[in-house]
């Protein structure tokens, strides 16, 4: 592959990785307005139920994201093609990008264990809710 189809593909990649992350901004946005009261205060059992459902899930797929971010960022150093570099913003100092990543991995591994935790409580929540419903009175 040429340095100039690389570089395309390189460009190409990031910016799906990054629209991907910008729905899924959106997406727990709207999810949020939802939920804190603004169209509705009450969220009966069954409808909470689901959602918990789809924070479960959604907790273990970012949880597949955290878990693969090291393994992308240590191959980007290790990849001939790129030179990576790396400088402390306020003041410019360089610093050893391996250093960084090696910090940034220890905090995505806590991480992810903390959406572990996250995501069994979702479920154990989901579960204390699943033989609750309700009737509209008239």
């Amino acid at each position: 592959m040429n340095e100039t189809r690389f570089s395309a593909d390189l460009l190409a990649a990031g910016e799906s990785q990054r629209e991907a992350a910008d729905q899924l901004a959106a997406a727990a946005e709207a999810l949020a307005r939802e939920a804190n009261g603004g169209r509705s205060t009450l969220m009966p059992a069954p409808v909470a139920y689901d959602v918990l459902g789809n924070l479960k899930v959604s907790l273990a797929l970012l949880n597949e994201v955290v878990r693969y971010l090291p393994r992308g960022l240590w191959r980007s150093l290790d990849d001939s093609r790129l030179e990576v570099y790396d400088q402390d913003l306020c003041t410019g100092q360089q610093r050893d990008p391996r250093q960084q990543l090696a910090s940034v991995a220890d905090h995505l591994s806590m991480l992810a264990e903390l959406l572990d935790a996250a995501a069994d409580r979702a479920e154990m929540a989901q579960a204390l809710l699943s033989g609750q419903g309700y009737r509209v009175r008239h």
